[in-house]
């Protein structure tokens, strides 16, 4: 459709729907260099961990790659922060690194062995224009490279960022559980710290076998309930094996979904997530399809005519998936200096909260977030690509108008 107007040389038509508008902020020039370089440092979308991620220590942000100089005029610490490195490296034990320097541990000092690519002088339209990353806030980066004896990080969106000045996140390995014929509800997940497992002594009584649970391990149950000396017991499908009802985050299949109309009820999709309990279920009508657990706000449920966002509760009630996007930087409601960038995995359901990957970390089950649901990266990605509606292949997100199709309900209860 050439001709454009409001800055547009021409509007596209684009798949499966919509248009684009070619001008200043897009092209249709598969050669465009910011095309190539952009394209060169996209998100890893067949991953849960789209980028790689850290935790800033006051770390700069640089629009360039900076002169020595310029490092000093940001960082009026530099000498002393480089004098610290060296002895880090020669150190390399924890205890001595944080004699040195605490906020050297668990920096990764290493070089990258690579100098640096090309890049270009994108403005705010690809970089935010923050000049630094506050002291407890993340730094998502796509590639690290060396220059003049120091190791820089390009982060997302092409900022340049020295590598120790950010502290990297380990990966969890955490997931939860495809439900089918292999594993059914209901099941037990545990949080926290290992959890005994208990069995019928000599005498007939339970008692604690000495062997336990993993923290974040799970067993099936074969839903019968025991009560023994004021003490409840759920039995697991391990063969004589009990678990205490105090001990486990229990999952159980729901029998009722009224909300669930029209023709199609049987196949419509939605989440069930327990705030208090910290797990989430994924249903096609009443059939559960995916369970695991997940970190609520450190808040746990509202607090009547409060609103969620001042004590960090996750929001109850029926909700939609109305806005899916594969990463996005989320900024605190009550500092807006303290930001995640690059969230994994969002899916909003109620103004500004939201299930998302939290790569940041690994205590699941438990309270931790300022309100959204936090979900594991491989759960996250698990989640978004089965929710409806999908993300055309191509997109970055969308907002889940009717024009595409039928959203997944969420459900949010105590």
């Amino acid at each position: 459709m050439p001709g454009g107007s409001g800055g547009c040389d021409a509007w596209y038509a684009i798949e499966p729907r919509g248009f684009v508008c070619a001008g200043p902020s897009a092209t249709v020039d598969e050669n465009d260099p910011a095309v190539v370089q952009l394209r060169r440092d996209a998100a890893d979308l067949t991953s849960p961990w789209p980028h790689q991620y850290g935790e800033s220590i006051w770390a700069p942000r640089y629009a360039r790659i900076p002169t020595a100089a310029e490092q000093r005029d940001t960082e009026w610490y530099l000498d002393k922060h480089k004098e610290n490195i060296a002895r880090a490296r020669e150190a390399k034990d924890p205890a001595a690194i944080e004699a040195i320097d605490k906020d050297l541990v668990g920096v990764d000092l290493s070089p990258a062995g690579e100098g640096p690519p090309q890049l270009l002088p994108f403005g705010p339209l690809v970089r935010e224009e923050r000049k630094f990353v506050a002291l407890g806030s993340t730094v998502a980066w796509v590639r690290s490279f060396d220059v003049d004896g120091r190791t820089f990080l390009l982060t997302a969106d092409q900022a340049i960022v020295p590598k120790d000045r950010v502290r990297p996140y380990p990966r969890s390995t955490f997931h939860g559980l495809a439900i089918g014929e292999e594993v059914t509800l209901p099941l037990a997940f545990f949080r926290k710290t290992p959890r005994p497992k208990w069995k019928r002594g000599e005498d007939g009584k339970l008692a604690q076998t000495g062997e336990t649970w993993p923290r974040l391990g799970w067993v099936g149950l074969t839903g019968v309930k025991v009560e023994e000396d004021g003490k409840k017991f759920y039995e697991t499908k391990e063969p004589g094996i009990f678990v205490r009802n105090v001990d486990a985050q229990v999952v159980e299949a729901e029998t009722e979904a009224p909300f669930l109309t029209g023709p199609d009820k049987d196949k419509l999709k939605w989440i069930d997530v327990r705030v208090l309990n910290g797990t989430l279920v994924a249903y096609e009508g009443l059939r559960p399809v995916y369970a695991t657990l997940i970190s609520p706000g450190r808040g746990g449920i509202p607090f009547d005519g409060i609103d969620p966002l001042k004590t960090a509760s996750t929001p109850t009630g029926m909700f939609r998936v109305d806005g899916k996007f594969r990463t996005s930087t989320m900024v605190s409601s009550s500092d807006e200096n303290y930001i995640h960038s690059d969230v994994n995995w969002i899916l909003n359901f109620s103004g500004p909260h939201a299930l998302h990957g939290a790569y940041w970390h690994d205590a699941w089950g438990e309270p931790k977030s300022g309100g959204c649901v936090n979900m594991a990266p491989i759960d996250g990605k698990w989640i978004f690509d089965w929710t409806d509606p999908p993300v055309p292949e191509g997109w970055h997100g969308l907002r889940a108008l009717k024009e595409f199709g039928v959203s997944t309900k969420v459900r949010i209860r105590r």
